[in-house]
């Protein structure tokens, strides 16, 4: 048990489950462990408890933990901390262009629709607009 305890990483990235009450968190870790069988990666679940002291967090949260020193832990298995919130639950930006957005559609749609409206009426041609008269 000492031994696991020792080699804890010091930063795990992980989305928060469950808040027991407003100053702990449970959090769901994905880590990589190697099956000697099939000699391939598969993913593990790990869950931490947390100690979140801003109480800013909400369940779904992407959070960074920090390892605590083991005379601040209040817990035994309150080894961790959350530093830092790094995606909250519904404001995910999409990483090529920096825009909000949900799911596949930018939430400044309105912006974007404009913008499309605008190249349709440039490239239509004017002589479909013209009705010949009889």
């Amino acid at each position: 048990m000492a031994a696991q305890v020792a080699n804890l990483p010091s930063l795990i990235i992980g989305r928060v489950l469950t808040k027991s009450n407003t100053t702990t968190a449970i959090v769901r870790v994905l880590q990589m462990q190697l099956d000697d069988k099939f000699d391939m990666f598969f993913n593990q679940r790990i869950d931490y408890k947390a100690f979140d002291k801003r109480e800013k967090t909400k369940v779904g949260d992407i959070v960074l933990l920090k390892k605590r020193p083991t005379l601040d832990c209040r817990y035994p298995l309150e080894r961790y901390e959350i530093s830092e919130i790094v995606y909250e639950l519904g404001r995910i930006k999409d990483p090529l262009t920096g825009r909000p957005c949900n799911g596949l559609r930018y939430l400044d749609e309105s912006f974007v629709a404009k913008e499309r409206e605008d190249q349709l009426k440039r490239s239509v041609p004017t002589t479909l607009n013209a009705l010949p008269n009889k």
